[in-house]
């Protein structure tokens, strides 16, 4: 039996005019070219050494002093890699505007730690590394401008022996009791399978998750038991991921959330910042 629209001539035109002004909502098993492009260009960004768009703001943050003649109260940002996602997505929604914002940054190798015993978490062939204060920074050396802040931010890729101890940490800074501290724990959004997600077609896409690490897990369930009473915790994978085990690839509109499993890309930055502003204490801030 012929099909019914071949027997009326407009119904014919009209199907190819549908088919000419969108055709590729009519193509099944690919992504749409948007959805594409983002995927090409996030692991063309995964790919480069020096993840430009991750520390190109919080550089110009770096060891930045404070202005004491300014009204704007201080906070002080400390931690690795992480840190400069967290200011990144607090940036690109235009949160903490009225601070002023130094960042102290302590690579992943070396932990946010002072005055307890790092041997646990910092690996043998590091130490001369991390103690070396000309090419490292660390809480010995940002002490000062700590007890200078009104606020005091850690994120980190939390080990969890150092997310332990951070308490006798925060202890060893000497704050005083108006002073309010916040630590954001670890984030991971599982390993990025590019050519994995350029076969699936867009719904299957937007719905994809991935595996999550435990240590990542290890670390946060550590913060969330040590950091009571006085120090609040931000569990941003719990948020983010709320099957903790397994977290979201993309944000609604297909756009990748993190480069590497790791890192934010902008359009990822955006929507865990909003997550992040809408979900806890520093929406309020």
């Amino acid at each position: 039996m012929r099909e019914p629209y071949l027997k009326n001539p407009w119904l014919l035109s009209g199907l190819l005019i549908v088919l000419c002004i969108n055709p590729v909502k009519f193509v099944m098993g690919s992504p749409s070219p948007d959805v594409r492009e983002h995927l090409l260009k996030a692991r063309q960004t995964a790919r480069e050494a020096d993840h430009r768009y991750i520390f190109e703001q919080c550089r110009l943050k770096q060891r930045q002093p404070f202005d004491v003649s300014s009204p704007k109260p201080r906070l002080l940002l400390i931690g690795d890699s992480q840190a400069c996602d967290f200011y990144n997505a607090m940036y690109e929604n235009k949160a903490l505007q009225n601070y002023q914002i130094s960042l102290r940054y302590i690579p992943h190798r070396c932990q946010p730690s002072l005055g307890v015993d790092s041997k646990p978490f910092i690996q043998p062939d590091q130490r001369d590394f991390c103690a070396n204060a000309g090419r490292v920074d660390h809480l010995l050396q940002a002490r000062s401008q700590a007890q200078e802040a009104d606020l005091l931010i850690f994120a980190a890729r939390w080990k969890p022996a150092a997310a332990r101890v951070l308490p006798q940490t925060l202890q060893n800074l000497k704050l005083r009791k108006h002073q309010r501290v916040i630590v954001v724990g670890s984030k991971h959004m599982g390993r990025m399978d590019y050519d994995k997600y350029l076969s699936m077609d867009d719904q299957t896409l937007l719905q994809e998750q991935n595996q999550t690490a435990a240590e990542v897990r290890k670390a946060n369930k550590v913060l969330r038991t040590a950091l009571q009473g006085r120090y609040a915790f931000i569990d941003q994978q719990r948020l983010v991921c709320q099957a903790q085990q397994k977290c979201r690839v993309f944000t609604d509109d297909g756009q990748v959330i993190s480069y590497d499993g790791w890192h934010l890309t902008p359009a990822g930055a955006r929507f865990i910042g909003k997550t992040l502003l809408d979900k806890t204490v520093l929406g309020k801030m």
